[in-house]
């Protein structure tokens, strides 16, 4: 396994990333990455709203700003906290 070190030029935060090869580089020697390349992250949601319609449950939860639906039978309750 192999780890790399990219810095921001205006910040002087430093993040190591393990990758199996490296990309072409800046003219100041930074690698570049494409998205494919990072890593996924996962992101909790939480619950804010919940509504019955027919033998359906909608429920709405808060992601990193966005509204999130999902649905559920009636009969199920809306989990509490989703993993997107």
């Amino acid at each position: 396994m192999r780890f790399i070190t990219i810095a921001a030029a205006l910040t002087p935060v430093a993040v190591g990333f393990p990758f199996a090869s490296v990309g072409h580089e800046l003219s100041s020697g930074a690698p570049v990455f494409s998205d494919a390349d990072l890593p996924l992250l996962a992101v909790t949601c939480q619950r804010r709203d919940q509504e019955e319609s027919g033998s359906t449950r909608r429920c709405y939860y808060e992601c990193l700003g966005k509204r999130i639906e999902i649905e559920v039978r009636r009969s199920e309750s809306c989990p509490l906290m989703i993993d997107r």
